[in-house]
């Protein structure tokens, strides 16, 4: 071989070797582009999905019922998802160029993944998805083609927002006054006797259950929309309710859940059957979130108890009235009849208004009839009495509607939700005459009524009937801060709010314009010899006169108003109480 040759190969040697270390500069070069390059589509994607997960939450408080009173439009949503974007630093052109895009519906579950049924109505819709679309980073260099078409980024979110309220009595207090007509009551609507004490009556009103509680503490019940629609007696209500307290309480709750069994075990099981949701109203879809949200036993036990009276007839006495001293009375008796048109009806659900104008969550009072039968015996000889006074007090009350109309939900500004209600009141009547309870308007086909008679002579008889009107129509909105229940244990007494005239001022004037025409009223039906019997007689109905006035008085102050009061019922105004109210945090679910 010649010295050329033995040159040439160490030169082509080094020349590879050169070769080969420039392909491998090359080829690092190019990974580390390559790199760089799925770096910035993926910080660029990252921030996409960044952006459109603080969209979705911001328009989940839209979808879900903060601050609006009514279903969302995806078009008020997207307007929402604009002012996120900016407030994040965008420009209105950037805002524009990533095309903002919503889909509403509610959540649910596939295969144990959490996804957006968008064929859900619009009106129950809870979540949403947000979609945004950019372009591709432009390659820092071009032999770097970027995928066909946009970046895209969707985030889905939700939230729960849900209230309960209630139109009528809070029963805050409770003393032995209440405990009487309470026995009375409850009695009459359970079809049995009934002897509670101030303390059984206080722990009703202390102990709460839920309706997931009721749920997993009943067998033969799967979710709560079960519970709503099962048929059952109200014994049987009675032992559902006592066998989640058993369940799940301690202390007061399992006291109460004894003395709901006793009650359940003694309460006439021939009523008609009930449905726990013709009570609680709830607002379809959102069956599980307000399935959390604490509920009263008593108000339970009352409502449920009226419920399953609806449209009957139930008759009961009151005991001897308290503090009742009316010179010349011997003995007074007040049989109350009791007439429930329309049960009372608690709502649980979100805020607003469906696009039809109709309210998500709307309750209301009873529509009820009272009449109270008094008894009183006059001029009193020992056990025996001269005159009998007998008088027909009747009440005819029309429910009182409450719609859970906005909530304010908490941010950092306001941390405490704000409640907005709008309630209504409607006219009741009242009235003296001879009513029947059974009758389809007892106080509209009211005949006269004899209200004294004289060893079986009629002395005295109302006639025609009088029948007022009680209060006026009113419209009002209420605001309500919170904290609410769960948060707080019980709602504070702020948490209650009257529109209208205070009730006990109603029923006072109207006893007062109830008097006032009853002399012109009464026709004298003094027999043949009533010429000779006038001039005795006259001081006689001039006595049972002055006693009208206070007995009226102390009938309508220490019976019909509490009554009603127990009943949940006030007449010329509404009582409305922001029960408890839950908002979740929004939430992403999913971002893809």
């Amino acid at each position: 071989m010649s010295h050329a040759s033995l040159r040439a190969g160490p030169r082509k040697q080094r020349g590879a070797v050169a070769v080969i270390a420039a392909v491998a500069t090359v080829a690092m070069l190019t990974c580390v582009m390559l790199v760089i390059e799925i770096g910035r589509m993926y910080s660029a994607h990252r921030e996409l999905r960044k952006l459109a997960s603080l969209s979705a939450l911001d328009a989940a408080r839209v979808v879900g019922g903060c601050d609006s009173t009514s279903a969302a439009a995806p078009e008020d949503v997207i307007e929402g998802v604009n002012a996120t974007l900016l407030q994040q630093g965008l420009s209105l052109e950037e805002v524009a160029a990533l095309a903002p895009g919503v889909l509403l519906g509610q959540q649910t579950s596939d295969a144990g993944l959490r996804v957006l049924d968008t064929e859900a109505d619009a009106d129950v819709a809870d979540s949403v998805a947000v979609t945004l679309t950019r372009a591709f980073p432009t390659p820092l260099i071009p032999i770097f083609t970027p995928p066909a078409g946009p970046m895209s980024a969707t985030a889905y979110a939700r939230q729960g927002v849900v209230g309960r309220v209630v139109v009528g009595t809070t029963l805050l207090t409770l003393n032995s006054e209440d405990s009487v007509l309470l026995n009375a009551l409850l009695g009459g609507l359970l079809g049995t006797t009934v002897n509670l004490s101030v303390a059984d009556y206080n722990g009703l009103l202390s102990a709460d259950v839920t309706l997931l509680e009721l749920v997993e503490a009943n067998v033969g019940v799967a979710q709560v929309d079960d519970l709503l629609s099962l048929e059952t007696s109200l014994p049987g209500a009675l032992n559902l309710i006592s066998q989640a307290l058993y369940a799940t309480g301690e202390g007061v709750e399992l006291v109460v859940a004894g003395l709901l069994s006793t009650l359940a075990g003694i309460a006439d099981p021939n009523v008609d059957e009930i449905r726990l949701g013709d009570y609680l109203h709830v607002e379809e879809g959102v069956e599980n979130l307000v399935g959390a949200l604490p509920i009263n036993v008593l108000d339970l036990l009352l409502g449920l108890a009226q419920l399953a009276n609806e449209g009957y007839a139930v008759d009961f006495q009151i005991p001897g009235l308290l503090d009742l001293s009316i010179p010349g009375v011997a003995d007074v008796l007040v049989q109350a009849h009791l007439k429930i048109g329309q049960a009372p009806q608690e709502a649980l659900g979100r805020p607003g208004y469906r696009a039809d104008g109709s309210a998500r969550t709307v309750a209301r009072s009873s529509q009820l009839m009272v009449v109270l039968e008094v008894g009183v015996a006059l001029l009193p000889i020992g056990s025996f009495s001269l005159l009998s006074l007998d008088l027909d007090l009747a009440v005819d009350a029309a429910p009182a509607t409450a719609e859970l109309a906005e909530i304010h939900c908490p941010t950092s500004a306001e941390p405490q939700s704000v409640a907005f209600i709008n309630a209504e009141t409607t006219v009741a009547r009242i009235g003296i005459g001879d009513f029947d309870i059974g009758d389809a308007d007892p106080i509209g086909n009211a005949d006269d009524l004899v209200i004294l008679e004289l060893l079986g002579l009629d002395l005295l008889v109302v006639d025609p009937p009088i029948i007022l009107p009680l209060g006026h129509n009113e419209e009002g909105e209420l605001s309500y801060d919170g904290p609410f229940v769960p948060k707080i244990e019980a709602p504070a007494p702020e948490h209650t709010q009257t529109i209208g005239v205070d009730p006990s001022t109603i029923l006072s004037d109207a006893v007062g314009a109830l008097l006032s025409q009853l002399v012109p009223n009464l026709v004298g039906n003094i027999p043949v010899l009533g010429a000779v019997l006038e001039p005795i007689l006259t001081p006689v109905i001039d006595l049972v006169l002055a006693i009208l006035d206070p007995l009226l008085n102390l009938v309508g102050a220490l019976v019909l108003e509490p009554l009603l009061e127990l009943l949940g019922v006030s007449v010329g105004s509404a009582e409305i109480t922001m029960k408890a109210m839950t908002v979740e945090r929004p939430v992403i679910f999913r971002v893809e």
